[in-house]
């Protein structure tokens, strides 16, 4: 799978840097049944699986989002990254297949 870190600042994403990683898309989230659900997402595995030094700054601080063809969905729920929120610059990790 792809991961690409953005950087937000008004709103306004900006590709930072992406790296492949060797978990599978379809194996770190899975899609709800719900459509109004947040994906279910293994974080440790991105994590795990993420050079050293590839975050600019801790987790808790990067906004996490599932990206396909159309744009991303952020994710409102995470455990290791930071909570989505529309009013703030912050950096954001985008999963992509």
């Amino acid at each position: 799978m792809k991961l690409k870190l953005f950087h937000r600042h008004y709103g306004v994403h900006s590709l930072q840097k992406e790296i492949k990683i060797k978990p599978k898309f379809t194996d770190v989230v899975k899609f709800p049944d719900d459509p109004n659900a947040d994906f279910a997402i293994d974080e440790r595995a991105i994590l795990d699986n993420m050079p050293a030094g590839f975050l600019p700054v801790k987790p808790d601080k990067v906004l996490l989002t599932v990206g396909d063809k159309y744009g991303s969905t952020a994710q409102r729920h995470p455990i290791n990254f930071r909570h989505w929120g529309k009013y703030f610059d912050s950096y954001s990790l985008e999963l992509c297949k």
